[in-house]
């Protein structure tokens, strides 16, 4: 398969003429300006910050996945040699301005469709050029550089015509003035003609002025530069060395070499070496200089794009490249995959997808991978339809994990809108309880960008995160969560960390052991587990970084609820309607229906009613005013020893009052006169009749009695 030749463009910046198109790429990984040609563009300032914030533009058939932070260090610089016409695109994520030679350009309107503010300037004269950040922060995608330059070409008049004529064209237009034969040139120094337009043809032919064969030239392929004949373009070569040793022990060695206009080894896969003298060699003839080479072994392992130098030995060694995995995931096989560029320009390294079977010892899967590089990307999977992983960055040494079962209890939505610093959100468990609640970022810190829906690489259902906005490096005003639990427990917290910031979880101000200072090599999505003490409050944050957050899972112990304990109480004007333990009802266990009793000594004038004590909470029977029991004359019988019956429920009979209270004066001798009486007819308050009355209140021969 054959090697990208140029990275994916995250900022591009492009140098185009009537004639050719250069495009120069910088490159996420280095964030180093690359151009071609070399030198053209270049970084004058020292940050170059790439971000994905600037991105879903599209341009002139250029699609954006990141931008150009414009930051107040970061300058963009070039050289043109001819007055010039400059486009520059710009995010539209912001209204911010940008400058060009120190002037702020006024913020372009949003072409449709496209995501990116154009800004075109013309007749921009010869000379150094710089483009800043005006006013606030920008994203810059492109910028194009485009300008009429002339081009020469030069005829030895092999055929010795008495006059020589050109004619030039590409598809749409004549270049010598569409009137046959042409322009007529005028011989030079040594007998040549010279021939400079400022146009742009694609085509060229020169003849004496005559018609018929014999007195022009066939149609030439027009280069800027070229010397022709009669017979054609005069292609002078020059021979190259190249040399290439590896460990690989590959039985051949192919090589592929090119330049901006030609590919001397011919197409992909170029031309096969030669081995001689303990090293493969090859002679590349070429016009110009290659400027760039590979070496491959024409079956998926090549060596990255090489700079050209002639009469060079490239030595180039396999490396092994490992990583392992572990996941809860029920695949019954496990796969690799690895690869290298984007999209249709993919270069696979372990074969088409599923990729590479692993294998495992105690649950952990290896993968093993030699080449010269190591892999851009990798994924793991179960097979074709099973499951897989996302996309993940290649570490060498890295060890993966995929938890699929890890639930998180609280994940922040994605949304269009800017969330305000300072904002707290209670948690919820599935009884709709406030289990801990969650502040991120702090009042005075700027708005949180939108949150945005990114696949975790680590954790299979923590996919959704933001990413703060604030000043970084400091707890008070950079990007932070607070997370108060109400329980002691465990939580797992999903994060995005940038390579080699500091990582801190702290716990009411003091750093965790562990987490105090937290660095990774790599960017990446990653979790990490910690105890949490019930009412403590735990700050999650970066130093120099914007920190993305995932969600949380939180275990913890959560006590039963105790139920609740009902009272009831007698509460009246002999004890200033306040509940009391003197006061106390006890349940009457003879009463088939729910009843509660007590047995008190009251004055002629007493007045009570019944409170149900139930926590904090309560309730008085009857409810209202003007209604206690003795309010209105109801305690004829005078002072003395009463028992008082009480039904929560309501169901007494009808001369209970407000059939939930009856009151019953105690006269002892006449209980035992009645009990006495062999013949007495004995009912309970239900209607049934006894023989063998108990504690309770009764019909005695038609008379309610109270036995003790």
């Amino acid at each position: 398969m054959k090697k990208i030749l140029s990275l994916v463009a995250f900022l591009m910046l492009a140098l185009t003429s009537a004639w050719a198109t250069d495009v120069a790429t910088f490159d996420l990984g280095t964030k180093n300006g690359v151009s071609t040609p070399e030198g053209f563009f270049k970084s004058v300032g020292e940050k170059w910050n790439w971000n994905p914030k600037f991105t879903n533009a599209e341009y002139d058939g250029i699609s954006f996945s990141q931008g150009l932070k414009m930051e107040g260090s970061t300058k963009i610089g070039f050289t043109t040699e001819f007055v010039s016409t400059v486009t520059i695109v710009q995010s539209t994520w912001s209204a911010n301005t940008i400058k060009f030679d120190g002037n702020e350009l006024a913020v372009a309107d949003a072409k449709e469709g496209t995501g990116c503010r154009i800004y075109t300037i013309s007749d921009v004269e010869a000379g150094s050029h710089e483009i800043v950040r005006g006013s606030g922060e920008s994203g810059l995608f492109y910028v194009k550089v485009e300008w009429q330059a002339e081009q020469t070409v030069t005829f030895t008049n092999d055929a010795n015509w008495s006059k020589v004529y050109v004619w030039a064209w590409n598809d749409t237009e004549n270049f010598t003035g569409g009137q046959w034969p042409g322009v007529e040139l005028t011989a030079g120094e040594g007998g040549l003609y010279t021939w400079t337009t400022t146009g742009n043809p694609t085509k060229i032919l020169f003849n004496n002025g005559n018609s018929g064969e014999g007195n022009q030239t066939d149609d030439f392929d027009f280069k800027d530069g070229g010397v022709y004949n009669t017979t054609g373009r005069i292609i002078n070569k020059t021979n190259y060395k190249a040399y290439f040793t590896t460990n690989a022990g590959w039985n051949e060695v192919y090589a592929y070499a090119w330049n901006a206009e030609e590919e001397p080894l011919g197409k992909w896969p170029g031309t096969k070496m030669t081995y001689a003298d303990s090293q493969w060699e090859i002679t590349i003839s070429a016009e110009n200089i290659p400027t760039k080479i590979i070496f491959h072994n024409n079956e998926g392992v090549q060596t990255p794009d090489l700079d050209f130098e002639a009469d060079k030995t490239y030595e180039y060694n396999l490396n092994t490249y490992t990583a392992t995995f572990t996941t809860d995931a029920a695949w019954e096989k496990v796969y690799a995959y690895a690869w290298n560029g984007d999209g249709e320009n993919a270069v696979k390294l372990v074969g088409d997808f599923p990729g590479q079977e692993l294998t495992a010892e105690d649950g952990v899967y290896t993968f093993t991978y030699k080449a010269f590089e190591a892999p851009e990307k990798i994924l793991f999977n179960g097979g074709e339809g099973v499951g897989q992983t996302p996309d993940m960055g290649f570490t060498n040494g890295r060890a993966y994990k995929w938890n699929t079962k890890l639930q998180p209890l609280f994940t922040l939505e994605a949304s269009e809108e800017k969330i305000p610093a300072g904002t707290t959100v209670d948690v919820k468990d599935a009884q709709d309880d406030v289990v801990a609640t969650l502040t991120y970022g702090v009042e005075g810190g700027a708005d949180f960008a939108a949150p945005t829906a990114r696949a975790n690489e680590e954790y299979a259902n923590f996919k959704i995160y933001t990413a703060g906005n604030g000043e970084n490096g400091a707890l008070t005003s950079g990007t932070v969560y607070y997370l108060k639990p109400v329980y002691a427990g465990t939580v797992t917290v999903g994060v995005w960390l940038n390579g080699g910031k500091a990582f801190y979880i702290q716990e009411n101000g003091t750093s965790l052991e562990g987490f105090d200072g937290y660095k990774q090599a790599y960017g990446s999505s990653t979790a990490f587990t910690f105890d949490v003490k019930a009412g403590s409050t735990y700050a999650i944050y970066c130093t120099g970084s914007k920190l993305g957050f995932y969600g949380f899972d939180y275990t913890f112990d959560k006590p039963e609820p105790q139920p609740t304990v009902t009272d009831y109480y007698l509460v009246g004007n002999m004890n200033e309607w306040t509940p009391s333990e003197e006061y106390k009802l006890v349940k009457n266990e003879n009463a088939e229906n729910e009843e509660y009793m007590i047995t008190v000594e009251l004055a002629a004038d007493a007045q009570f009613k019944v409170a149900k004590v139930e926590g904090d909470t309560q309730t008085w029977y009857p409810d209202g005013t003007g209604n206690a029991y003795g309010e209105n004359g109801e305690l004829t019988d005078g002072a003395g020893t009463y028992t008082i019956y009480f039904r929560p429920n309501g169901d007494g009979n009808d001369d209970w009052f407000n059939k939930i209270m009856y009151v019953s004066k105690d006269t002892e001798t006449g209980i035992k006169s009645i009990l006495a009486d062999k013949d007495a007819v004995i009912y309970n308050m239900q209607g049934v009749r006894v023989n063998n009355a108990q504690k309770g209140l009764y019909i005695v021969n038609g008379k309610k009695v109270v036995l003790k």
